[in-house]
């Protein structure tokens, strides 16, 4: 079995605020949730420990208990140096068999594919660590002068994760009596005589450390997100009835006829509501709010949209136009188009400028021509939330 150790028990001085670094929002999550999702995401990783400062084991539980990871992830407490958090992690780690990895919650871009040549160097050689090449020309400087310049192709960054054999991690710990002076676990691996394989990070990998870092992150998740707009097709009918007042696009019209439906039988709000949820590739209304479910009976139907519109912005997206078509013989829907458009507007936060609605009749043909039905159909354009 392999397993991650992420360490997350640093308080993160140098960050500043009132809040650790690992809480801090990253694209609108914890950068803990980040770090964790990479090693849940990858096929060599089978088990996660988190290793957490005491003061906040309960709201690192919290966060991965709301986050529904699939596959185990356990929290436990640090110590009061990097090392002794690693070596806590370590302890849970059962067994000394497979690859143990250990990462820093505060590089969450991590790519699952480095993590993944990580444990394979790992499961060969025994020790493995993630590195970049330095870019910047590396001297050697004392008294505030430069004595010499070093050959930067001999060097090289240390990141993580770094991987090792449980059993040889295990020993490099138990050897070493000095666990505060160590800064990775690689110098301790190193101590014992072993050979660590480098591993070249093939993505960026930063650690984040001030908020200037944040920032550079940010961008990075930004401009990793699919930038593409999103179209989606939504339809309805419903059949008539004698009654009233007829409810479209959020108006009660006051006529001799009424939709029969489970809900209030919006055909507009439905037809948009389905438009948005194919957009997002999330099923149809009736996968969201199903006709059995008695919780919807006689539901305003806007109460649709307003969850639609919350699960785009959830996934990034944000509603950019509207196109939508009423198929009535009867009453009249032109005098209500307006006030139609002023409620979708509410409802999605677009600018009534893009939202459409068109009325068209039956010309006495068929279920919508004889007053026997209506239907709606709707198009809806996505854009990401930033940069649309």
């Amino acid at each position: 079995m392999n397993t991650a150790i992420i360490v997350a028990a640093g308080t993160g001085t140098r960050f500043g605020g009132d809040t650790p670094k690992q809480f801090v929002a990253l694209a609108g999550r914890p950068i803990l949730t980040h770090s964790i999702e990479k090693f849940d995401s990858c096929d060599a990783v089978d088990s996660i420990v988190v290793v957490a400062a005491k003061e906040a084991i309960e709201s690192v539980r919290s966060l991965v208990g709301a986050a529904e990871f699939a596959k185990p992830v356990e929290v436990v407490i640090g110590g009061a140096t990097r090392a002794e958090s690693t070596q806590n992690g370590l302890n849970a780690v059962k067994g000394s068999e497979g690859i143990v990895l250990v990462h820093d919650a505060a590089r969450p871009l991590v790519s699952v594919d480095d993590i993944r040549q990580v444990v394979r160097a790992a499961e060969e050689f025994g020790a493995a660590c993630l590195a970049a090449p330095l870019a910047d020309t590396v001297k050697r400087v004392a008294d505030g002068e430069i004595r010499e310049t070093i050959d930067r192709k001999q060097l090289m960054s240390a990141q993580t994760p770094q991987g090792f054999s449980v059993d040889l991690l295990k020993r490099a710990f138990a050897s070493d009596l000095d666990l505060a002076t160590a800064t990775d676990e690689c110098s301790l691996v190193e101590k014992l005589g072993a050979n660590v394989k480098v591993v070249a990070a093939t993505s960026l990998n930063m650690k984040i450390t001030t908020q200037e870092d944040l920032k550079i992150a940010e961008a990075f998740v930004a401009d990793g997100r699919d930038h593409r707009p999103r179209i989606g097709y939504g339809t309805d009918l419903h059949r008539l009835e004698p009654g009233g007042p007829l409810k479209v696009g959020g108006v009660a019209i006051d006529c001799d006829l009424q939709a029969v439906g489970h809900s209030d039988g919006d055909v507009l709000l439905h037809a948009v509501t389905d438009a948005i949820l194919g957009a997002l590739s999330e099923g149809d209304i009736g996968s969201h709010f199903a006709d059995s479910d008695e919780k919807w009976r006689g539901a305003d139907s806007r109460v649709f949209i307003e969850r639609a519109v919350e699960l785009a912005a959830d996934l990034g997206f944000v509603v950019g136009s509207l196109d939508a078509v009423i198929d009535l013989e009867r009453p009249k829907i032109r005098p209500f188009i307006d006030e139609m458009r002023q409620i979708l507007s509410e409802l999605t936060g677009l600018e009534i400028g893009r939202i459409s609605i068109k009325a068209k009749t039956g010309e006495g043909m068929g279920p919508i021509g004889e007053s026997r039905a209506l239907s709606a159909t709707a198009t809806v354009l996505l854009f990401p939330s930033k940069g649309q």
